[in-house]
């Protein structure tokens, strides 16, 4: 494992790093996909590439999550759902009010059909990434719970949709306000990846829900230099979580599946993959202290990480943690 010096590097068209800049400063830069903010309620900003996620930060100075392009971007909104593209990359997301519909599944399958169509109708066609945050996600009882909802209404769309690839994916719970679904789709078909050590979601047996959870593991885009994109990463081996209740032990598992993740790309494809910056999403603040330990020994400062609260889609997880890195 390399792991790739903090700095504005681009892969292929675009890059990703955490910045304690004001918002309005970062979107100055014409070159600026999005900006992703923590620390206030899931709402819509009013700002094509400014986006309110309703996970709070766990950090002092607030960072921020950026993309950036290597060109200078479009943007603008329509229909609610708010985009910016270069050539290669459209990034398009939208806030969702669960009121407007009579349940989180219609909520969920109706944005994922709308976001379908936008970005088909502008040729970036190919989901990379998908990243999903809803409040309660471990609410409601067996086939009732509002993950296993999530689930099935996002499986409802790929279908209705004929949308035959998964991409890589998060759902993380937030603090409350409206569901927020956003993406990364280019007009290049995509690769995606499965872990060795853990069973692809879309496998999962029926205990999880109607509908196995519809993500790969990590997705990458064909090129010399491109990002990878690692999904959600839990304490999980085959289809089962394990340690429940000690976080010493899920994160060292957790850890152990990026990096074997990571050694089944490089393997595969003749590659090197370097991290850019890491998403620790913690169930609690109380674990922040030794989640900081965990990463600082394991990482020695030398990639962006943020720490956020949020809830992991199974109660018995503390934390899971997604990533962008460098696919060589």
């Amino acid at each position: 494992m390399v792991w790739l010096n903090k700095s504005k590097e681009v892969a292929g068209s675009i890059g990703c790093y955490s910045s304690s800049l004001s918002t309005a400063e970062l979107l100055a830069d014409e070159c600026v996909l999005s900006v992703l903010e923590f620390g206030r309620a899931c709402r819509a900003t009013g700002c094509a590439r400014h986006f309110s996620t309703g996970l709070m930060t766990l950090e002092e100075n607030s960072p921020k999550e950026v993309w950036y392009s290597a060109t200078p971007v479009d943007y603008g909104i329509e229909r609610d759902l708010y985009w910016s593209a270069n050539e290669d990359m459209m990034f398009v997301g939208t806030w969702v009010c669960e009121g407007d519909y009579a349940n989180l599944r219609q909520a969920i399958s109706s944005a994922y059909a709308e976001l379908i169509h936008f970005i088909r109708q502008r040729s970036y066609q190919h989901i990379v990434r998908m990243w999903n945050y809803f409040a309660d996600i471990n609410l409601g009882e067996e086939d009732n719970e509002r993950y296993k909802q999530f689930c099935l209404g996002r499986h409802d769309a790929f279908e209705q949709c004929d949308y035959l690839s998964y991409p890589a994916a998060t759902a993380i719970g937030h603090a409350g306000g409206d569901v927020l679904i956003y993406l990364l789709a280019a007009k290049n078909t995509p690769l995606f990846f499965e872990n060795p050590q853990q069973l692809s979601a879309y496998c999962y047996p029926r205990e999880y829900g109607p509908r196995s959870p519809s993500f790969a593991r990590a997705a990458c885009l064909k090129g010399e230099s491109a990002l990878l994109y690692l999904s959600g990463t839990a304490s999980i081996k085959g289809h089962q979580s394990h340690y429940e209740g000690d976080f010493e032990r899920q994160w060292a598992l957790t850890w152990d599946n990026i990096l074997a993740l990571l050694a089944s790309i490089s393997n595969d494809g003749d590659t090197n993959s370097q991290m850019m910056m890491l998403k620790i999403y913690l169930r609690a603040p109380r674990y922040l202290s030794q989640a900081v330990r965990l990463m600082s020994h394991r990482l020695q400062g030398q990639v962006d990480v943020l720490y956020l609260q949020g809830d992991v889609c199974r109660e018995e997880l503390l934390l899971e943690i997604d990533g962008v890195g460098v696919w060589l």
